[in-house]
Formats: C-alpha cells, sequence, structure tokens
C-alpha cells in the first residue's frame, strides 16, 4: 500500500477506456483505493466503534426500549457513514484526495436525500420480494448505481433511482461481475491466518461500483435524468 504523499493517479489512469472485467478491475480498484486510503479505513473504524458502543448501550434485552432505541441509532449511524464511504470511493475512482472532515461534512449535507433513497430502494427491493423472488436479481444491479448519481450530479433519491435504472440497462452482467468478485474476496478469510488479506483485498476492491458508475458516465455521455438543486 503506497502512502498518500506517493499517489500519482488520475482518472484516465483508473476509468479504464473499455470494460475490463470484475477480476482485471481489482488493479484500477486498488489504484483508486489508495488515493483515499487512509480516510476509507478511518470512516469504516470510526462507523464500527460507533455500532459497537449503541450495541453495548442497547442491550441484549430485545424487548426494551434502550434496545430499540439504540438499534435505531445504530441504523441511522450506518446509513451515515454509508453516504461517506460511497463519497470517498467516488473522489478515489476521479482521483480527489478527500479527507476525513470532508467526508463526514459530505455526508451530513446529503444524509436526508440518502435516507430518502434509502427508503425507497428498500420499499423496491421488499415489493419485488413479494411479488417474485426471481424479480429481485433483476432489480438490484439496477439500483446499484443510484448513491454516486445522487452525490455526483446531486440528485434526489427518486431521480438518482431513475438514472440508476436508466444507465445500468446492459450492464446487469457487469454488476453481478463485481458482486461475484467481492463474495470470493469473502471466502478468502475462512481461514484466520487469511482474515487480514481478507480486509485488504475487500478495502482495495471497494471503488469498484464507483468505477463501473464514472465508466458508465463516460460511455453514455450524460445522463438523461436532470439534477435538482441543493
Amino acid at each position: 500500500m503506497q502512502p498518500e504523499s506517493a499517489v500519482q493517479a488520475n482518472p484516465s489512469d483508473i476509468v479504464p477506456q473499455s470494460w475490463p472485467g470484475a477480476f482485471k478491475l481489482f488493479n484500477l480498484a486498488q489504484r483508486a483505493f489508495v488515493v483515499n486510503w487512509q480516510t476509507y479505513v478511518l470512516l469504516t473504524i470510526i462507523a464500527l466503534v460507533v455500532s459497537l458502543i449503541c450495541g453495548m448501550v442497547g442491550g441484549n434485552n430485545t424487548q426494551s426500549a434502550s434496545y430499540s432505541l439504540a438499534q435505531l441509532l445504530s441504523t441511522i449511524v450506518s446509513i451515515f457513514f454509508a453516504a461517506a464511504l460511497n463519497f470517498v470511493e467516488l473522489s478515489s475512482a476521479q482521483a480527489k484526495k478527500v479527507d476525513l472532515s470532508t467526508s463526514i461534512s459530505t455526508a451530513g449535507g446529503i444524509f436526508l436525500r440518502y435516507v430518502g433513497m434509502y427508503v425507497l430502494v428498500t420499499f423496491i427491493l421488499a415489493v419485488s420480494i413479494l411479488l417474485l423472488i426471481f424479480p429481485v436479481f433483476f432489480v438490484v444491479p439496477r439500483l446499484a448505481l443510484a448513491p454516486y448519481f445522487l452525490i455526483d450530479k446531486k440528485m434526489g433519491p427518486i431521480e438518482a433511482i431513475k438514472a440508476s435504472w436508466h444507465q445500468s440497462k446492459g450492464n446487469v452482467g457487469k454488476v453481478y461481475g463485481i458482486v461475484g468478485v467481492f463474495i470470493l474476496l469473502v471466502l478468502t478469510g475462512i481461514a484466520v491466518i487469511t482474515i487480514p488479506l481478507t480486509i485488504y483485498l475487500l478495502f482495495a476492491y471497494s471503488p469498484a461500483f464507483a468505477i463501473l458508475y464514472m465508466w458508465v458516465q463516460r460511455s453514455a455521455g450524460k445522463t438523461a435524468v436532470a439534477p435538482v438543486k441543493e
């Protein structure tokens, strides 16, 4: 892993002209991750610590009000840091260095829109499951790019979901390819001794969806959905 001072990345180094496939994407994702690796790791650690504290405060009594409140707070924290990490992933794919405070403040600025998107996506997936199991496998990859549209184009929740649905058309296989690599990376941690390697590999591959978003944007030219004003 290179120190930040050694990073000389630019978008053309990270976003491929032609799609390399999910496995070959690893080298590009790792190059993007190195751009903001410290910020990404710090955000992850903070999120885990806060979630752990929420769990300790809530206790084990599932019937208590404190447990329910702690679970709600843990969910809110998870969504907040997911927004921050998506911002860092996108910035890394764009070869832009961002620090911890910028990531947190950005997450705060988009939080309500991000929560709206999260609720809508959850609802859509729930409806898909209620209708039939199969539609979920079609719907999930079509929504994978929504967070990056929301952040990059300053879209509202509905606009981001529509943009993801529109521009992911024809790229479902690429989404599932990335998901497949993530699953394989998780499986490398089956032995205790390989867990540190697995953690690094998952971190290194984390900008993969952001790179796909950038690649789709480059291929499409521009989105047909207009951004909303903040």
